[in-house]
């Protein structure tokens, strides 16, 4: 096979144990249908990929040129980009084919990288999600009241101020423990 990038040719190398097709000349490489989703999970926990960078994610796609018109190495059909997992802005070429994959030099980094993620950002996202989730629960509490309050309001012969103040101090007891 060679390579859809350059044209050289692709030599078989083992990567974290899955025999890969690699070009030498641009060190893109070819992974045959189900090849990345064996090694993924090897080299994103290997000790010497770094965290996720979060401001990639807000970056553009690093490649200029959206469709290539690559042919596939193996069966000659023309491969489709495509971003990987939606929103990582990493460009990869997809046979529609035999459902291979080409990343060019330096994108299977940029994958084990987005893989890894980064345990900083996924612990501020997850006290994000805890104080909106808090925060509509208070939201949630507060309307509960209102309701409540224009119920007694509307309840014939009861003692609104006493009622009103019931409901106020739940509210508040109803506050403190969340």
């Amino acid at each position: 096979m060679h390579c859809p990038a350059c044209g050289a040719p692709l030599h078989r190398r083992p990567v974290a144990g899955v025999e890969l097709d690699r070009c030498d000349a641009c060190n893109g490489f070819w992974f045959d249908d189900g090849e990345m989703a064996r090694l993924l999970p090897a080299l994103s926990s290997a000790a010497n990929v770094p965290d996720l960078d979060a401001r990639i994610i807000f970056e553009k796609p690093a490649r200029s040129h959206v469709n290539p018109q690559r042919k596939c190495p193996k069966c000659a059909v023309v491969m489709a980009n495509y971003n990987y997992c939606y929103d990582s802005n990493i460009l990869l070429d997809r046979c529609p084919e035999c459902r291979g994959i080409w990343m060019d030099g330096g994108e299977l980094a940029a994958v084990a990288q987005y893989v890894k993620g980064n345990p900083r950002l996924d612990r501020l996202a997850s006290a994000i999600a805890d104080h909106v989730g808090a925060s509509e629960s208070r939201k949630m509490a507060g309307t509960d009241m209102r309701i409540r309050m224009g119920q007694v309001m509307l309840t014939p012969g009861a003692s609104s101020p006493i009622m009103l103040l019931a409901l106020v101090l739940d509210f508040i007891r109803r506050w403190d423990r969340d």
